[in-house]
């Protein structure tokens, strides 16, 4: 039965450790050991290997070409960045800033239209401010 007297102390066992989407990501994009970690960037194209993860770019590849893009519309602005799919960890929005200083930031609406098998554009739509108006994306999330 339940009786103490009959209970034995072993070691404890370590179970099966959990992999974050990012390191199984990682261990099967060819980076390797020494340059898979999120801040690192193998192909030195600038992009860390998260922000590859996050984006859905070859982190093996320097790619020069931008993943956020900007067009005028008569009265406003469409502001597009690359994401990749199936990262349901992460956490993507837009932000938007008059003047880049710390507190102007605000976050905006956003949508998201399929790009390929594999990315998708996270959109934002605003009026066009002159003179000036910034534009960025955070990765929240791992």
């Amino acid at each position: 039965g339940n009786d103490p007297a009959n209970w034995t102390a072993s070691l404890p066992t370590p179970g099966y450790a959990t992999q974050s989407g990012f390191q199984i990501w990682a261990a099967s994009a060819g980076l390797p050991a020494g340059m898979d970690g999120p801040h690192d960037d193998f192909d030195n194209d600038f992009r860390s290997n998260f922000n590859e993860y996050a984006t859905g770019t070859d982190p093996t590849l320097a790619e020069g070409e931008p993943l956020g893009a900007a067009q005028l519309n008569e009265n406003q602005v469409d502001v597009s960045f690359q994401i990749a799919r199936n990262r349901p960890e992460l956490t993507f929005t837009i932000e938007r800033s008059p003047d880049l200083t710390l507190g102007s930031w605000t976050a905006v609406p956003t949508s998201l239209s399929p790009l390929n098998a594999t990315t998708e554009l996270l959109t934002t739509t605003g009026p066009y401010m002159p003179p000036r108006m910034f534009y960025r994306m955070v990765i929240y999330g791992e």
